[in-house]
């Protein structure tokens, strides 16, 4: 489901069965992936730069002696809410709600929610700021 005025740049993957909803006026940049094997929920406003990756699930692994591949997977929805920007070749998991107005820095993995308005940077993305308070936004 795409809300009216949604761009989106070349080369962006849609995979898996899950249901993909973008929201008004949103933009998704080239080379973007959206991985579902369940839900991702893009809000309005929403600036998706280059070569993000969405994941909403991880392969099972933890029998050993069992191939990686037979043991099934976890899947976790991913909402990302009103007026975020997601920086290039950031990377969020399963189960993360990003909040509204966050901004999300470049190279960033997101394995955790993001509140409101937050800035996040970092590997696994950790909070480096707040829009509109130190950040000089």
């Amino acid at each position: 489901m795409l809300g009216d005025g949604v761009v989106f740049g070349p080369q962006v993957s849609i995979r898996g069965r899950g249901l993909l909803k973008i929201g008004n006026g949103s933009s998704v940049n080239s080379g973007v992936i959206f991985g579902m094997t369940d839900s991702i929920t893009i809000g309005e406003s929403v600036l998706i730069a280059d070569n993000v990756s969405f994941r909403t699930a991880d392969h099972e692994f933890a029998d050993r002696n069992m191939p990686i591949v037979t043991q099934g997977e976890r899947s976790l929805p991913i909402v990302v809410n009103d007026d975020v920007w997601i920086g290039a070749n950031v990377v969020i998991l399963r189960g993360v709600t990003v909040g509204r107005g966050s901004v999300i820095a470049a190279n960033a993995v997101v394995r955790e929610d993001i509140p409101d308005f937050a800035i996040v940077g970092g590997v696994p993305g950790r909070i480096i700021g707040w829009r509109g308070k130190d950040s000089g936004a």
